[in-house]
């Protein structure tokens, strides 16, 4: 991906099996092909390029292609995965910032990463 918007390293870990995983959303353009945005989005170790998510515009188009990342990585932990990021473990709402891991509050991993 040429320009990366936001990206983020972590693992898919299923039993003694750990798979490193790096997604990568691009930022949202016009579209080549009609009126729509589009944005990319990679996953890297899991599925690779997938090609790029279109809306109506750019802010949809970046809201869909972090949803289509959610689906995909979500049912990976469906099957029995566990998302490891800094050596912690997170649900795929703490992985996407929609629900605060409040057991967690006090661990150094997570004060640095909300510092970001």
């Amino acid at each position: 991906m040429k320009r990366v918007l936001v990206s983020r390293d972590f693992k898919l870990v299923r039993g003694k099996r750990a798979r490193k995983v790096r997604l990568e959303i691009g930022f949202p353009r016009r579209s080549k092909k009609g009126p729509n945005w589009e944005c990319p989005i990679e996953l890297t170790g899991l599925l690779g390029r997938l090609g790029p998510i279109y809306g109506v515009d750019g802010f949809q188009a970046l809201v869909l292609a972090q949803s289509v990342a959610r689906a995909l990585i979500s049912a990976q932990v469906e099957r029995g995965a566990t998302i490891q990021w800094d050596d912690d473990t997170f649900t795929i709402d703490e992985f996407f910032g929609f629900s605060p891991p409040s057991h967690r509050q006090s661990t150094p991993t997570l004060k640095r990463k909300l510092r970001r």
